[in-house]
C-alpha cells in the first residue's frame, strides 16, 4: 500500500466522521429548537386559557403570627374597587419612617420636683 493509498483513505475517513458529526450536531439543535418551541407555545396556551394572578408574598409566619415583610413596597389594586400603595419599613410597621426602640424623652412629666 502506497503512501497516496493511505492518506486518500484517511481523508475518506476524516470527512465521514465531520459529516457524521455534523449531522448529529444539526439533529441535536433541531430536538432543542423543537423542545424550545413546544414549551413556548405550552406557555402561551396557560396565559391565554388559565391566566393565573400574580400575587407578591407580603406576610411571613413569625412564631405562627401573620407579619409583613420587612422593607416591602408594592401596589394592591382591585379594578373599579380600589387601588393602593402599601409599603413597610424595616421594622415592619406601615410607612417609610423608621421609630427608635426607646421612646424619646419628653421631659419629666411623674418628676419629684417639690
Amino acid at each position: 500500500m502506497s503512501t497516496k493509498e493511505i492518506s486518500g483513505q484517511t481523508n475518506k475517513a476524516t470527512a465521514v466522521t465531520t459529516s457524521r458529526m455534523r449531522n448529529v450536531l444539526l439533529r441535536g439543535t433541531l430536538v432543542l429548537s423543537s423542545v424550545l418551541v413546544a414549551l413556548m407555545m405550552a406557555e402561551g396556551m396557560v396565559r391565554i386559557f388559565l391566566p393565573q394572578t400574580v400575587s407578591v408574598p407580603w406576610w411571613d409566619e413569625m412564631d405562627g403570627v401573620m407579619a409583613p415583610r420587612p422593607n416591602l413596597r408594592g401596589r394592591i389594586a382591585v379594578p373599579g374597587t380600589f387601588d393602593t400603595t402599601m409599603s413597610y419599613n424595616s421594622q415592619r410597621f406601615r410607612g417609610l419612617r423608621e421609630y427608635s426602640q426607646t421612646p424619646a424623652n419628653r421631659g419629666n412629666a411623674h418628676s419629684n420636683s417639690g
